[in-house]
């Protein structure tokens, strides 16, 4: 692959994201997934060319959701969350081309201790149903996701909701991890060009994150920047998903998909709003409808 095609694959702008925090007042979200319940789900993505001649090319991967949110502190922390959704995903722009629909709904259910939280454990169901146009075939997805969070909500601008927070090299560079494990459920009950058949899968995901922080960012007063999250400067990120096919009825599918995703991101404002991203992917996503192969990607990302 040539750097062109690399750093032309994926050009991305006007990305919008929701996050699965506990303190929210947004009931609109747009994004990339809901199956997620990580806070660093992934942002909407969008870019299209449309040349005078020759094949247009489309990066679509965009999902609206309306959420109703219920939480209750009096004896322990608890939020329940109930997410419909829809989800368009198009990208020409690789060796193996993605299109499909998803609509469904995510519930997510967060638990823990009052006040200065400690552990907080979080919970995302879903049910969707996945048409896939490159395939001819229509999926029903069912998916459960666990992920622990550590936070401490006493002091929000110097405390992120993180896992298993630690500083290192004088509080300017941080890590954390964010382990998730879940179990799928994917039954493929209309193809065309394909045989029908389902697959229940084991979910393991140690995501592990580096950051460089601002060196001020204990001095910032919490309304001056969003409170759970600390003024990063750079951030890089390596997922490796792993999932085990544990029962599957599928001839000539594999019993052991991967998926290697490392991402550097550059904040360039205080607000994190707007991130840019360069991430290189390496296996398949079978919820995505994303066929197994390796390309890089480029994105400008915006939350609001």
């Amino acid at each position: 692959m040539t750097i062109s095609k690399i750093l032309t694959a994926v050009l991305i702008f006007g990305c919008l994201s929701g996050s699965a925090q506990i303190v929210t007042d947004k009931k609109f979200s747009v994004r990339n997934a809901f199956e997620d319940p990580s806070e660093t789900a992934s942002p909407a993505r969008l870019s299209f060319t449309l040349p005078e001649n020759g094949k247009n090319s489309w990066l679509v991967n965009l999902g609206i959701s309306y959420s109703w949110i219920k939480t209750d502190t009096t004896v322990r922390y608890k939020q329940y969350m109930l997410s419909p959704f829809i989800v368009f995903n198009r990208n020409t722009m690789i060796g193996i081309e993605q299109y499909n629909f998803k609509a469904g709904a995510a519930f997510q259910y967060v638990y823990g201790q009052p006040g200065p939280v400690e552990n907080l454990h979080t919970v995302n169901l879903t049910g969707q149903y996945m048409r896939n146009v490159i395939d001819s075939n229509s999926s029903l997805i069912l998916t459960g996701y666990w992920t622990l969070f550590h936070d401490n909500l006493s002091r929000p601008a110097q405390d992120v909701f993180i896992n298993h927070y630690k500083q290192m090299l004088g509080s300017s560079f941080f890590y954390y991890l964010q382990p998730t494990a879940g179990l799928e459920f994917q039954d493929i009950f209309l193809a065309t060009d394909q045989a029908t058949g389902f697959q229940a899968r084991v979910y393991l995901n140690p995501s592990l994150s580096i950051a460089w922080r601002h060196p001020s960012a204990v001095e910032i007063k919490s309304g001056d920047i969003n409170p759970y999250h600390w003024p990063k400067i750079l951030e890089l990120t390596v997922s490796y998903v792993a999932r085990f096919n544990y029962i599957n009825s599928l001839k000539g599918s594999e019993n052991y998909v991967p998926l290697f995703t490392p991402a550097l991101t550059w904040f360039p404002t205080r607000t994190q709003d707007f991130s840019v991203a360069f991430s290189y992917s390496a296996g398949s996503d079978p919820v995505a409808g994303l066929r197994k192969q390796d390309f890089w990607q480029l994105a400008l990302q915006l939350k609001i």
